[in-house]
């Protein structure tokens, strides 16, 4: 068994911002809520080639599965764009190293949390990620692959200025 290899995006975006409270991810525990997971989710869109790609690994790890049932592929459609969903590990070895521009490289809560405040759960950003498939899953009849963020980099952006109406 070897290393897994890293699939890096120096350009994509996450159209929908990170899963922090949602009706099917409550707020987790480090973030002040009662889910005990270590990690959230986002959905990426990535271009054409990297698309490609993932059903390249699709198709590799559903035919060295050794589970049974139906694939649930890495990759969907949505209004003619390629998404793929990503974990950011939170806590642990292997927790997901964070940058908002040229910073410095980051762990854990304390350092994504602000940066998402700010950056409205990164919704609409651009981004540049290094990713690795995590595991081959199989639960109820299903099965597929989990893919893990190990560096996340927000190009900065400008943001629109506040305007004061009252001035």
């Amino acid at each position: 068994q070897g290393v897994a290899p890293r699939i890096l995006l120096p350009a994509c975006s996450t159209p929908f911002g990170v899963e922090l409270d949602t009706l099917y991810s409550p707020l987790p525990t480090f973030a002040g809520g009662n889910d005990p997971r270590k990690h959230l989710t986002m959905q990426l869109e990535v271009p054409e080639e990297a698309a490609a790609g993932f059903g390249r690994l699709d198709e590799a790890c559903e035919e060295r599965s050794a589970s049974h049932g139906v694939w649930s592929p890495l990759l969907s459609q949505r209004d003619g764009r390629h998404i793929v969903k990503v974990r950011i590990h939170l806590e642990g070895e292997r927790a997901t190293c964070v940058r908002s521009g040229e910073g410095e490289l980051k762990t854990g809560w304390e350092h994504l949390g602000p940066i998402l405040l700010q950056q409205a759960n990164l919704k609409g950003r651009s981004l540049k990620v290094a990713i690795r498939p995590q595991y081959v899953w199989s639960v109820s009849g299903k099965r597929g692959i989990t893919l893990a963020v190990d560096q996340l980099v927000i190009q900065e952006s400008e943001q629109a200025p506040r305007v004061d109406h009252f001035a």
